[in-house]
């Protein structure tokens, strides 16, 4: 029951304040939050009013994929694109998340 409220109440926002190592653990363990996650970011997309939206989900994207482990973020990116109606939206996601790994990867060399 508890799942099911957050989903209705979680937003971009909220998921940008949360620790994102203990927001990746429990994505892991609850498939639940997980997609309450998905609900969260795609809402954000689908209602953004600028560009602005795309770098702050590819941020909260980023900080969950990095902590978690392979497959679950392959899932969450993966129900992420699925859930974007706007194909534009959806491109300029998959690249900014691009240029966040390769600003990151740099970064570590």
């Amino acid at each position: 029951q508890i799942v099911k409220h957050l989903s209705e109440v979680l937003k971009l926002d909220k998921l940008e304040m949360v620790e994102k190592e203990v927001l990746a653990k429990v994505v892991e363990g609850k498939p639940g939050i997980l997609n309450a996650v998905v609900k969260a970011v795609t809402e954000a997309l689908d209602n953004m009013a600028g560009l602005e939206t795309i770098d702050r989900v590819a941020g909260v994207l980023e900080s969950i994929v990095r902590q978690c482990k392979c497959s679950v973020g392959t899932e969450l990116l993966g129900k992420v694109e699925t859930g974007i109606g706007n194909r534009f939206v959806r491109e300029e996601l998959t690249n900014c998340l691009a240029v966040r790994v390769r600003v990151e990867t740099r970064t570590e060399e």
